[in-house]
């Protein structure tokens, strides 16, 4: 299950990258919708997690449209957004990647130094895709962005995964033969 979530956040992933390249938000919009509505419906604890994707969708939001104000990313944005600010479809990715936490990334939750080294390979990786594949466009200095995102995900990735312990299901202890006598 937890590999057929990661690859449903791939498709989600691709469907705003390349929506957002060819104008359009549409795409990605309504792939990430079908995705939060689906992994929402199957959480044990919805409104918790809803609060938690919210909650990741604010911080990555932030983190991005910092690198869009200070002149360093210029996205594409089919839906009008001040300029520089995080668009729709990043929003949307945001939001869909907090849902990985709790599921598909659930074994680095106590593997916090493994999950800043991935986000710090990671982070460069899928930011500069996304660029290749015109969903945005490094304006500054491509190896800063690369520093910047490689923190900037260094740092996240642990703290999103500390904070999603409380909605990864635990197996129930079980029950010693001397209770059960």
């Amino acid at each position: 299950m937890k590999l057929l979530h990661a690859l449903a956040f791939q498709v989600v992933w691709f469907a705003c990258v390349l929506g957002a390249a060819g104008g359009s938000s549409l795409p990605g919009v309504c792939a990430g919708a079908v995705f939060l509505a689906l992994t929402l419906f199957s959480s044990e604890r919805p409104w918790d997690e809803l609060r938690f994707v919210a909650q990741v969708s604010f911080l990555g939001i932030a983190l991005d449209s910092v690198l869009g104000v200070g002149g360093l990313l210029a996205f594409a944005a089919p839906v009008p957004a001040a300029p520089g600010v995080a668009p729709l479809w990043l929003a949307v990715l945001w939001a869909s990647f907090a849902t990985l936490a709790p599921r598909s990334l659930s074994w680095l939750q106590d593997r916090l130094g493994l999950a800043a080294g991935l986000g710090v390979l990671a982070g460069p990786l899928t930011y500069f895709s996304a660029t290749r594949l015109g969903a945005a466009e490094v304006v500054g200095s491509p190896a800063l962005v690369g520093v910047l995102v490689a923190v900037e995900y260094g740092i996240a990735l642990p703290l999103i995964l500390r904070a999603s312990r409380a909605l990864t299901p635990r197996p129930e202890p079980l029950e010693s033969s001397s209770e059960t006598a």
